[in-house]
């Protein structure tokens, strides 16, 4: 077998390997994040081959385009949502269940950046329903999807500082530092999977993933 379909069948087979390890995790990785049992590089945390930023709820982030929330952990409660429109529907819900009184006052909560009413209790353009007969205001940009949960979670008195979120970057958005250190991990995962499924010296094991880069790099 040439050292092109070692490469391949590797890949394939690493593959195959991650997305079985992912199905059987049962831990989000927001609460592994929570307990120190995730791998963390500046604020990057990884999953297998994906990664997630871990966002400051603390302050105001003006570099939030193109991106999606992954995981939220309020008060030990955790969501999981793709889109920042669910995530606010989810959010709002959980906040409800967790602090019932709010319900009677949720339709005067207001966000300093707009006029834009947050709640109704019409449905409207672009508003989501939630539960108790509410709907949402979802027509925002993913920046003031953002500020809107932190007002939120204001105006609920949650400490935000005690909140751990995680949201997806594009590639093409991240610190050059950070791509520097994914491939650099690469080559040390993928180093260590030839060594220890192939039995291969350090010099084969060099030359294979400098191959691979190669072709990845085409």
């Amino acid at each position: 077998m040439s050292i092109e379909d070692d490469v391949y069948d590797s890949v394939d087979m690493s593959d195959k390997q991650a997305a079985l390890e992912e199905l059987a995790a049962q831990t989000l990785l927001v609460e592994l994040f929570n307990a120190k049992q995730a791998e963390v590089f500046e604020n990057v945390v990884f999953d297998g081959k994906r990664r997630y930023y871990i966002e400051d709820l603390t302050e105001r982030d003006y570099s939030l385009e193109n991106t999606t929330p992954y995981q939220l952990d309020i008060l030990g409660r955790a969501i999981e949502e793709h889109s920042w429109g669910n995530l606010l529907c989810r959010t709002t819900e959980l906040l409800l269940d967790l602090f019932p009184e709010y319900r009677e006052k949720l339709l005067e909560f207001k966000c300093p950046w707009t006029k834009a009413q947050m709640f109704s209790l019409e449905e409207k353009t672009n508003y989501k329903p939630i539960n108790g007969g509410f709907y949402i205001n979802c027509n925002h940009t993913a920046l003031h999807s953002c500020w809107f949960l932190q007002d939120l979670l204001d105006y609920f008195k949650i400490d935000k500082s005690s909140v751990s979120f995680l949201i997806h970057r594009p590639s093409s958005a991240e610190p050059k530092k950070v791509k520097d250190y994914v491939e650099q991990r690469f080559k040390r995962n993928f180093a260590d999977y030839i060594k220890i499924h192939y039995q291969k010296d350090a010099e084969y094991t060099q030359s294979t993933v400098r191959f691979y880069l190669r072709i990845s790099h085409r």
